[in-house]
C-alpha cells in the first residue's frame, strides 16, 4: 500500500437554495467527494449485478443505498446569469494513479465498502 499525506477540508456546491456539502481532499492530484443517498444509487448498483464479481461484492452491491461521487479537485465551474452551471474541461483524476487509488481503498477497508474504478477497469472489496 501506498503512504500519502493529504489534507481534507470540507466545502460546498451551490445552486441558488440548493447546498451539496463535498470534501476537497488535497493531494498529489486533488480530488472532490460528495455524499449521493438519492434512491436511484439502489438501482444503479443492482444493474452492477450483471458482471462477473465475486459473490461476497455482489452481496454488499445488493445492500448499496449510498455512494461516494469523486470528482476532479481541480474543474473551473462557470455560473451563467441564468444560474445554469457548466463544468470547464475534463476531468485529470486517474484512479489507476497508486497514491489516489490507494486513498480510495482505504475509505474503502474503513467503511466495508466496494471501491470500483469505472475508468480503468479495477474492483476492490474485502
Amino acid at each position: 500500500m501506498v503512504q500519502t499525506r493529504s489534507t481534507v477540508r470540507h466545502t460546498e456546491w451551490r445552486l441558488q437554495d440548493f447546498v451539496v456539502p463535498q470534501l476537497h481532499v488535497a493531494s498529489n492530484q486533488p480530488f472532490l467527494v460528495q455524499l449521493n443517498d438519492d434512491e436511484y444509487v439502489t438501482e444503479d448498483a443492482a444493474e452492477m449485478h450483471q458482471g462477473d464479481l465475486p459473490p461476497k461484492t455482489l452481496s454488499k452491491l445488493g445492500k448499496c443505498d449510498v455512494r461516494f461521487e469523486i470528482g476532479d479537485g481541480n474543474e473551473a465551474v462557470v455560473t451563467t446569469t441564468e444560474d445554469v452551471f457548466s463544468f470547464e474541461g475534463w476531468t485529470s483524476l486517474d484512479p489507476g494513479l497508486p497514491e489516489i487509488r490507494s486513498i480510495f481503498i482505504s475509505i474503502a477497508q474503513a467503511l466495508d465498502g466496494i471501491f470500483q474504478d469505472n475508468v480503468n477497469g479495477f474492483w476492490w472489496s474485502r
